[in-house]
């Protein structure tokens, strides 16, 4: 199984959806399975992207990450009161359908999907600005909770920026 489309809406750097066909703000993101590569200037959302997934799957590293205030969307109407994030799975094997069973989507022709959905609530606009979190199942985040042996499956790796004693990698350095 290989992860087949990233959302975000009003998550950091990306905005809202204007309605349910025009993504507006929103991040869409298709991949395809293999190694995936992030290209991008400075403040593009890189980051985001990959700290999206980790929010979304559960994953941890060794530090240690909470939601805060700032992983809300600023626009043009003020601060985003939630912000939604869902990753969805593709090709899963035999295996993977027997796991995931009860958490899978099946299309009209067949074809089991495995979402996991995000969703972030900001509780209070002062101080201490308390987050509410949930993580469920289904397109829309309205199915059943991932177990632990579920989580577990999906957890991945994060990889912190190459750095060393001069600061960050640059790419003549690197040959």
């Amino acid at each position: 199984m290989y992860l087949a489309t990233l959302t975000a809406e009003n998550f950091r750097v990306f905005g809202a959806r204007r309605s349910p066909e025009e993504t507006g703000d929103a991040l869409e993101l298709e991949l395809t399975p293999g190694v995936t590569v992030l290209l991008g200037e400075n403040d593009a959302g890189k980051t985001a992207v990959v700290d999206a997934i980790r929010l979304c799957l559960l994953t941890t590293a060794a530090d240690f990450y909470r939601v805060t205030k700032d992983d809300f969307h600023v626009g043009a109407g003020g601060r985003a009161d939630f912000f939604t994030i869902t990753c969805r799975f593709m090709e899963l094997s035999e295996e993977e359908q027997g796991i995931f069973h009860e958490h899978l989507t099946t299309d009209a022709k067949g074809c089991s999907y495995l979402y996991v959905s995000f969703r972030a609530e900001l509780m209070d606009s002062l101080p201490p600005h308390r987050v509410s979190v949930t993580t469920r199942t289904g397109p829309n985040g309205e199915g059943p909770t991932l177990d632990g042996k579920a989580r577990e499956l999906l957890k991945a790796r994060y990889l912190r920026p190459l750095r060393d004693a001069e600061g960050p990698l640059r790419p003549s350095r690197l040959r």
